[in-house]
């Protein structure tokens, strides 16, 4: 993990889920006639109900903007000139 202040932390981590969630907004916007299409699917019986897709989104937009300042938080990051996934070339 690269030296960053506790305050430099949180403002990444605010900065990685405003930008996550900006990307799920513009997601809904297009989708918006998306429950009404699901419904019209035929679906099998273990399908999930319609409600159960807001929440589930929300949770994993959250979680993907985390993964992002997990990533941005390695040294790899800071310049551009590494990689984050630990692999090592050889």
């Amino acid at each position: 993990m690269r030296e960053l202040s506790r305050s430099q932390q949180i403002k990444g981590l605010i900065g990685w889920l405003v930008l996550a969630y900006l990307a799920a907004a513009i997601g809904a916007i297009a989708s918006v006639n998306a429950a009404a299409f699901y419904e019209t699917l035929q679906q099998p019986a273990w399908a999930p109900p319609a409600w159960l897709f807001g929440p589930m989104w929300t949770t994993l937009y959250g979680l993907m903007g985390i993964a992002a300042w997990l990533a941005w938080r390695e040294p790899g990051c800071a310049t551009g000139t590494g990689d984050v996934s630990g692999a090592t070339s050889t």
